[in-house]
């Protein structure tokens, strides 16, 4: 007999409890689950990486921020150099694409960066439970690393999205 159903997907991966949907009430004895993952396409398997510099607000005033950035089974994640990382460092911060808002990645107009910038926008779960979009400015050293940026990042998302 169905009691209800949820939708499990990747970025449900780890989560303990779900809440389902049309479901018969009240729930009597034990629930069985049947779930399916697939892997992981190989191209997500493949590490993107580089320098990219964060717009950081410090004491009201807007920085740039140098962080090494790995693009790596669709996540983002950032440490202050390359060696943090090679020495299995737990990055500083990391962005699940799972979680981009953004149709597409794109070039962002910047006067003070000219074409290098481009913009994520991401939901972060708050302590609450409750979403919030953040956004994230993020430029590289040239227009050509930035492009590189932009195509990887938007290739997993349409992957991701699939």
């Amino acid at each position: 007999m169905r009691c209800g159903a949820v939708i499990l997907n990747r970025s449900k991966v780890g989560t303990k409890r779900f809440t389902l949907d049309d479901a018969v009430c009240p729930l009597d004895g034990s629930v069985e689950v049947m779930s399916h993952c697939s892997d992981l396409p190989p191209i997500l398997g493949i590490s993107f990486g580089g320098f990219l510099n964060s717009m950081e607000m410090m004491m009201g005033d807007a920085s740039w921020i140098r962080y090494w950035a790995v693009l790596h089974c669709g996540s983002l994640s950032f440490w202050r150099d390359s060696d943090e990382q090679a020495s299995d460092k737990p990055p500083l911060s990391r962005i699940d694409l799972t979680k981009c808002t953004n149709k597409k990645i794109t070039p962002a107009a910047c006067e003070s960066s000219g074409a290098k910038v481009f913009v994520i926008n991401h939901l972060v779960e708050s302590s609450s439970g409750l979403f919030e979009e953040k956004r994230l400015s993020l430029s590289a050293d040239t227009e050509q690393v930035c492009l590189s940026w932009i195509k990887t990042i938007n290739e997993t998302l349409g992957i991701l999205r699939a």
